[in-house]
């Protein structure tokens, strides 16, 4: 598949704890000087089209199916967060369905995190 592919909504989505928005913001702000900032999934950018009953059902797709690569920012606050264990499904998902190449993890501490092994980098 072409990064460049019509298929993805996003190019880039970001899954992250509340804990370090302020780091993920800027990081989203730096990719959008390089790519549109609506092919940027970064929730505080979204946040009218994010405020709807079921969002734990609609964020299935953006994450799932409409995002070419999901940069997962993993830490001790990840783990413990509802809404970020339900993006971790969508991510768990698409190693199963050897997708990986469209999932980047980024460790921000050494918290074990359900569903990954020290052989995922």
């Amino acid at each position: 598949m072409s990064d460049l592919s019509p298929e993805y909504r996003f190019k880039i989505a970001l899954s992250s704890p509340g804990e370090i928005r302020q780091r993920v913001q800027t990081i989203a702000e730096i990719l959008a000087a390089s790519i549109p900032k609506d092919s940027i999934l970064y929730d505080g950018w979204l946040q009218a089209e994010l405020a709807r009953p079921n969002l734990d059902i609609y964020l299935t797709d953006p994450y799932h199916k409409h995002s070419h690569l999901l940069v997962v920012f993993l830490s001790g606050e990840y783990e413990q967060r509802e809404w970020c264990s339900l993006e971790w499904r969508s991510v768990r998902d698409l190693i199963k369905q050897k997708h990986d190449s469209r999932v980047m993890l980024l460790r921000l501490d050494n918290t074990e995190i359900n569903g990954l092994r020290s052989i995922d980098g």
